[in-house]
């Protein structure tokens, strides 16, 4: 591979990555973190040139979206995006807009564990299997976080030179494909648009256009099709099944929690 050719790869991973860490950053619950890394001028500049390079080469409309995205952000106060974040999303996992992935689909319990199986089964592949992180392993912001992983990793190894690198880059790429046929690309698209509807003038509305928007890019850079607009959500068990357990907020007790990287560490990356 030529010289040029591979620094190219290794900057489009890199943007990448921080893309997906200012998607995870800004789908979670706000915290003081996030407004920090919303008017520091640096971290924000590099979140933009990773949008221009990711624009370049996947998605021209992108870097547009993400400076609106950008902007949103910074005009609110920690306590404005608090108020936005439960006006939009609610206070449950089955609130207006429905952040998790196990959320959509059948209602039988089996589908369920299997989906959130197979989420932890990739964590783990990777050495995040049990962690502190605030979210259920199947939240938007989760996903991307891993996703950001995984592409700050293969930026990593595209910078080595070795035998070994080369047979991890292969696996980290496959990993990237195959999360994304099977879990955030199956229904990023479905609650982009939910979450669109819930907020179309506000910061949450301008994020789920961006996603949507870099979602439908990578699907196409996997050469795989992007899920449905829309995906009903699955029917509620009732109150006795022990089903009910797993659709806390918090999902306590759940493995397969990523440990959460703050933004300043994302933009690092």
């Amino acid at each position: 591979m030529k010289t040029s050719t591979l620094s190219s790869d290794v900057e489009l991973a890199a943007a990448r990555s921080r893309l997906y860490g200012m998607l995870a950053a800004i789908l979670k619950y706000p915290d003081i973190s996030l407004v920090e890394f919303v008017q520091d001028h640096a971290a924000c500049a590099s979140v933009r040139d990773a949008a221009a390079e990711v624009s370049a080469r996947q998605s021209p409309r992108l870097s547009e979206e993400i400076e609106i995205v950008m902007a949103h952000f910074r005009r609110k106060a920690l306590v404005e995006l608090e108020d936005a974040y439960l006006r939009t999303f609610g206070a449950s996992p089955r609130g207006r807009v429905t952040a998790y992935e196990c959320e959509y689909g059948s209602s039988e319990i089996f589908q369920f564990s299997s989906e959130l199986s197979d989420i932890t089964a990739f964590y783990s592949a990777f050495g995040l299997c049990s962690g502190d992180g605030q979210e259920r392993l199947d939240h938007i912001s989760t996903e991307c976080e891993f996703m950001r992983i995984l592409c700050a990793k293969e930026a990593h190894l595209l910078s080595e030179a070795d035998r070994a690198a080369a047979e991890h880059l292969e696996v980290t790429r496959d990993a990237q494909k195959n999360f994304m046929h099977h879990h955030l690309g199956r229904w990023a698209a479905a609650f982009a648009r939910q979450l669109t509807a819930a907020d179309p003038d506000g910061p949450y509305g301008s994020a789920a256009r961006a996603l949507e928007e870099f979602i439908l890019k990578e699907c196409g850079r996997w050469s795989i099709s992007v899920g449905p607009a829309f995906l009903p959500l699955r029917e509620i068990p009732p109150a006795d099944d022990p089903s009910n357990c797993i659709s806390c907020g918090k999902a306590e007790g759940l493995p397969g929690q990523i440990p959460e990287s703050s933004p300043e560490e994302q933009s690092a990356d």
